[in-house]
């Protein structure tokens, strides 16, 4: 096994925690004691084990570039300052109707 999940991780601090012995733990998560113990030492300096990371190639799309897909608008424009200028055409619009 090259890597553990988040779960097995959890699995054997929890089970540390529980008063599990080293060798019956590496038993039930189908690891080597010396993987429970690197395990185990890990938790006891930082208070916690490393998350695994999920896909670092892949990047989160931000809202920003969602907005601009959906409105069919090019770069620099955001949801919100299509919503102001569109505010502003009303603005612009009700003010001549009553100019007239």
């Amino acid at each position: 096994m090259s890597e553990l999940t988040d779960f097995q991780r959890g699995q054997i601090v929890g089970s540390q925690l529980g008063g599990m012995s080293v060798r019956d733990t590496a038993k039930m998560c189908d690891v080597s004691s010396r993987t429970v113990i690197k395990v185990m030492s890990v938790y006891n300096n930082y208070g916690h084990t490393p998350l695994v990371r999920k896909n670092p190639k892949v990047k989160s799309q931000t809202k920003k570039s969602t907005v601009e897909k959906a409105s069919g608008e090019g770069e620099g424009t955001t949801g919100v300052s299509l919503l102001k200028r569109d505010e502003d055409k009303k603005i612009t619009e009700s003010s001549t109707e009553q100019k007239e």
